[in-house]
């Protein structure tokens, strides 16, 4: 996961010539040439989150899940692509285990 300027993180797939992922808010597709790709910092590795389960829906912006290390409820920023309606398990949310990767 990378954190390139102001428009939210994005889970990168790839970074030979283009820097592609997607955009963890809105689910939507990332690419840029490297040459102008802007600074990016790591925030972690997709190796370094857990899937947890959605408690809630709180509202149009955030979503209560389960943290997978303490089992307690946390609010997060609900991600645009998020259902909201969707059956039971067809919406795993990818919760980092760093806290500083949030």
């Amino acid at each position: 996961m990378i954190g390139p300027g102001d428009n939210g993180p994005v889970l990168a797939f790839g970074a030979h010539t283009t820097l592609t992922g997607v955009r963890l808010a809105t689910g939507e597709r990332y690419e840029i040439p490297l040459d102008d790709a802007p600074d990016v910092r790591r925030l972690g590795q997709r190796s370094e989150t857990s899937e947890t389960t959605v408690v809630a829906v709180e509202d149009a912006h955030a979503v209560q899940v389960l943290d997978p290390e303490t089992h307690e409820a946390v609010t997060v920023p609900r991600p645009d692509f998020f259902d909201p309606d969707g059956e039971s398990g067809s919406n795993p949310y990818q919760c980092p285990r760093r806290r500083d990767a949030v």
